[in-house]
């Protein structure tokens, strides 16, 4: 059920439904608020609602984080896989949000980084089907010879 009261100069809508996180969002407008309020109401009983707010304030940077706390100590490789990817957090693209992450920014940003490309190839080539860790699949050399 959606709930309205005035916030400061515009008007707040709450979405409760069991099952799910409050959602809340302020609007100018009641008439906003309100149609905002059943679009998500339907979309939570369609089944087709995606709460990405954890996937916006979750960057890159956040995952490799937590993929050096946990997964890289039981590695062989840790140290190296360590280096790594603390080097790569210093990049522009550890900044972004996971919302915001695909393959074009990725590749713009690796581009255009301070570093440089490393030297790959300027088409894509078949890689190898071995599975690869992931700062090999960060630094694009999983598969290469």
């Amino acid at each position: 059920m959606a709930s309205f009261r005035q916030h400061g100069n515009g008007w707040q809508a709450r979405v409760r439904r069991q099952g799910h996180p409050d959602i809340t969002k302020t609007f100018e407008f009641r008439q906003d608020a309100e149609k905002w309020a059943r679009s998500l109401e339907s979309s939570i009983d369609k089944g087709q609602f995606l709460d990405i707010n954890e996937a916006q304030r979750t960057t890159l940077g956040d995952v490799i984080e937590r993929y050096l706390a946990e997964v890289t100590p039981t590695m062989k490789s840790a140290v190296a896989d360590t280096i790594r990817l603390t080097a790569f957090m210093r990049r522009p693209l550890a900044r972004l949000s996971m919302v915001n992450l695909s393959a074009a920014p990725a590749v713009e940003l690796a581009l255009l980084s301070p570093a440089g490309p490393k030297s790959r190839p300027t088409t894509l080539q078949p890689r190898s089907t071995a599975p690869c860790s992931a700062t090999q699949a960060l630094d694009f050399s999983c598969g290469s010879n």
